[in-house]
């Protein structure tokens, strides 16, 4: 006896009924597997339409590459050869920068002999079929001032990729880049005192100058700069020892002191210049430089006995100034620079550097 069998649909009966196992299916079953089948094709395709599209950021000038960069898109292809006319913002996400699309086609990125190329914070940036050429990555100067305060890196003229990052080039050529370090203030002739408005200096930043001594400004200390932006010079006060210390260069710059010694910055930015003390034993010190920033000025009066020490420069930022009590050996006491002890150079694929084109930053001890 034949014991297989199988249920089908009987519309006579308007139910389900076993049959042979060789019996062939017609009426509902075959229709509900037919409208199944469509169902997952359908579905299918409606969860295909819902993935999102690769897209990319396209740019053919300064403005829409530097919102290319702050933006969110992982690829971004140049469409002509672009001539900086400022520095870019720093890539902190993983991107594919495409100067062409094959290695015959490669657009030019130009600094135009002041403008430094890319600076990679976070993620790996991988470029492809590009020609960097003319960039220069130029150091802060410490601002000039009654005391000044010190110079900064200048490093990775095309390309900088710090320590958490990485970089990726493909069919990439560097020509006629250069790195420079930025020079230290220069001290104020003694007649700029204290009505003058002569100030303690800030340092300067691996781009942005140290704050310094400029016509009309008060005698206070001045902020340090930041990778890209300049330090400030300082508030006016009700007394000479009210006056706010100037705020650090950047974006998360220090803020100047306000009876205080100065604050320090944040990523990318200089450290605030310190308040005047009010007495002989009070220290105001400035701000230390986050990474890329200097350091903020010491306080200008009080102290007596006490230093007024300038505040240390971030990696690659110049330190600040600071005074000393009269009498004392030295008449400034700049903080500490972060400078490249150990920094890791890369230059066998740029042509005609004056300095380092790549550098990649190691972690400090």
């Amino acid at each position: 006896m034949n014991r297989t069998h199988r249920s089908l649909w009987n519309s006579a009966l308007g139910t389900w009924v076993a049959a042979p196992e060789n019996a062939r299916a017609r009426g509902k079953g075959g229709r509900a597997a037919l409208c199944m089948a469509k169902a997952c094709a359908l579905t299918a395709a409606v969860w295909c339409a819902g993935l999102p599209a690769a897209h990319a950021c396209v740019a053919g000038n300064t403005d829409q590459l530097a919102a290319c960069i702050a933006g969110n898109d992982s690829v971004i292809d140049l469409t002509a050869s672009i001539t900086l006319t400022r520095n870019l913002p720093v890539l902190s996400r993983s991107v594919t920068i495409n100067g062409g699309q094959n290695q015959n086609q490669s657009f030019m990125l130009d600094g135009d002999g002041k403008y430094r190329g890319l600076v990679i914070g976070a993620g790996t940036t991988t470029v492809n079929n590009l020609i960097m050429q003319n960039l220069r990555a130029q150091g802060g100067n410490g601002g000039t001032d009654y005391i000044p305060g010190g110079g900064g890196m200048g490093a990775g003229g095309a390309v900088f990729v710090m320590t958490s990052a990485g970089a990726d080039l493909n069919n990439v050529r560097i020509i006629g880049s250069s790195a420079v370090g930025g020079s230290g203030g220069a001290p104020l002739d003694q007649s700029i005192g204290n009505n003058s408005g002569g100030g303690v200096g800030g340092g300067g930043g691996m781009g942005g100058n140290g704050g310094g001594f400029v016509a009309g400004a008060t005698a206070v200390a001045r902020g340090g700069g930041g990778l890209f932006d300049d330090g400030g010079v300082g508030l006016a006060g009700t007394t000479v020892f009210f006056r706010i210390g100037g705020i650090g260069g950047g974006p998360a710059g220090g803020a100047g002191g306000n009876q205080s010694s100065g604050e320090n910055g944040g990523l990318y930015s200089g450290g605030g210049g310190a308040a005047n003390a009010l007495d002989e034993t009070t220290i105001r010190r400035g701000g230390s430089g986050g990474f890329g920033g200097g350091g903020g000025g010491g306080a200008r009066f009080g102290g007596g006995a006490a230093s007024q020490s300038g505040g240390e420069g971030g990696f690659g930022g110049g330190g600040g100034g600071g005074t000393r009590a009269a009498g004392q050996a030295a008449l400034a006491v700049a903080g500490a620079g972060a400078g490249p002890t150990s920094l890791r150079v890369l230059v066998g694929s740029a042509e005609g550097t004056a300095a380092p084109a790549l550098s990649f930053q190691d972690s400090l001890p």
